[in-house]
């Protein structure tokens, strides 16, 4: 198979990962995985998954510069390589070091070693512009670092999405949501956070490429604006609850105790802010337009936790 173009995913066995290479390789690219032999075995359904979509992998012991070079090295050059690392717990220098420092270092020795000349694009998170958490403070650590390096002419793309909409949603939120949806019930509150359907990821770096635009700022992705709870209301409607019962709550701290799993694994606690979510400005000004219906992509997501099911036979997680 001619690999010549392709598109590398660094530590793409996750949920942002299965999604990009599902819109990757559903338009003709070739896709090679970068992965952790850790990460494969702790999410091997996911990998097996990737595999019968057609994705190409290169394992090694550790995530390092070294491995990235050696795949290029091995498969050609790529024609976009995206930074997908992420950790939502451990102390705020082991999260520095994912979120800023390993991806720096591979952006510089891939660019100096003169292997890569494409377009490396930096996933990062959006923020309130304000220091709440070793998270976040970590994921600004890592924009200033990356911005440093499109100083120096290198065409890379710091994106910071919202809360992401995809196809096989198996977090355990996601299942949760699901769960009390089959029982007729819903959750209502006060708290808006900001949604991005993964392929809108996909379609706006297209777009980038196609136009031939780099910015050496972060590009906000929050392009939908809704109150948490609609995930489980589109849920509850589409399971056929015309009535369903609403729990409204009116803080975080009693969200958690309805969905614990929030305040344990946070993919949504993540995105708790006291303040809504930054608009999309860069995008629009750049021409792009939302290809996604919000509602449409939940549809999708729903769909798929049916699927895993009756597959399963329950609802199963992969951390």
């Amino acid at each position: 198979m001619d690999y010549r173009g392709y598109i590398i995913l660094l530590a793409g066995v996750g949920y942002l990962g299965y999604n990009l290479a599902y819109n990757y390789i559903g338009n003709g690219e070739n896709v090679l995985i970068i992965s952790r032999k850790k990460s494969i075995i702790r999410r091997w359904t996911l990998f097996q998954r990737l595999r019968r979509l057609g994705a190409r992998f290169y394992i090694d012991d550790e995530l390092t510069p070294n491995t990235v070079l050696n795949a290029i090295n091995r498969f050609g050059r790529p024609r976009l390589i995206y930074y997908l690392a992420g950790i939502n717990r451990g102390s705020t220098d082991e999260m520095k070091y994912v979120h800023g420092r390993l991806s720096f270092h591979i952006a510089s020795k891939i660019y100096r070693e003169n292997l890569f000349r494409g377009r490396y694009i930096h996933i990062s998170a959006y923020n309130p512009g304000i220091v709440l958490s070793g998270y976040i403070e970590s994921k600004i650590y890592g924009e200033k670092l990356l911005e440093r390096l499109t100083r120096n002419g290198y065409s890379i793309t710091i994106l910071r999405p919202g809360l992401l909409v995809g196809k096989y949603p198996y977090h355990p939120e996601w299942i949760q949501m699901y769960q009390l949806a089959k029982r007729g019930i819903t959750i209502e509150t006060n708290i808006v956070t900001g949604y991005t359907p993964i392929k809108d990821i996909y379609e706006f770096v297209e777009y980038l490429e196609e136009k031939d635009i780099n910015k050496d700022i972060p590009i906000n992705l929050t392009f939908f604006y809704r109150d948490i709870g609609i995930i489980t209301r589109v849920f509850s409607k589409e399971l056929g609850f015309e009535d369903p019962l609403t729990i409204r709550i009116n803080s975080p701290k009693r969200l958690w105790k309805i969905l614990p799993y929030h305040g344990s694994l946070g993919f949504l606690r993540g995105f708790i802010y006291p303040h809504k979510p930054p608009r999309p400005s860069e995008v629009y000004r750049i021409g792009y337009r939302v290809k996604s219906n919000l509602i449409k992509e939940l549809i999708d997501s729903l769909n798929d936790l049916r699927k895993m099911e009756i597959q399963t036979g329950a609802l199963f997680t992969q951390r």
